[in-house]
């Protein structure tokens, strides 16, 4: 479900690929199905690594703290600065953005609509609307603001 949901937001028409991720080489994460989504420029060989997306039938993994979350999400996520960063949790959507810069322990920031900013975590079924809105904003926005 994941998957065709990016391919819908995210269409290789406007420069996007939803791509297999790697693990790099974490063994303890092998219940996630890892996903990219990178985009590339017309007439221009630069790739931007746009979001790292995880997704999970179980929540055996989910942690309750940003520092815990930022550590399980090291091993898959790029060292490009800053991306997005989604985990699909089976019809549930968790928002994040992730900023390499920023101090070890605050890199992974929950993110969501301005005017629920305090939510980040959306139910495919009963917050479509909200939904589709992140995707749509993620889409026309290469990476988060600088935090």
């Amino acid at each position: 479900m994941g998957s065709a949901i990016l391919n819908y937001y995210f269409p290789v028409a406007n420069g996007y690929a939803v791509i297999p991720g790697e693990h790099r080489g974490d063994n303890n994460i092998a219940e996630f199905n890892i996903l990219r989504i990178e985009r590339r420029f017309s007439g221009d060989r630069s790739v931007v690594e746009h979001t790292t997306v995880q997704a999970t039938q179980s929540a055996d993994w989910l942690i309750s703290s940003s520092e815990q979350l930022e550590g399980a999400l090291w091993s898959t996520l790029p060292e490009c600065g800053r991306c997005w960063v989604i985990i699909i949790l089976g019809p549930t959507f968790r928002f994040y953005e992730y900023h390499l810069h920023r101090p070890k322990n605050k890199r992974v920031i929950p993110w969501g609509p301005p005017n629920q900013e305090q939510q980040n975590s959306f139910h495919v079924r009963h917050d479509c609307i909200t939904i589709d809105w992140m995707l749509r904003h993620m889409a026309q926005n290469d990476t988060p603001p600088v935090r």
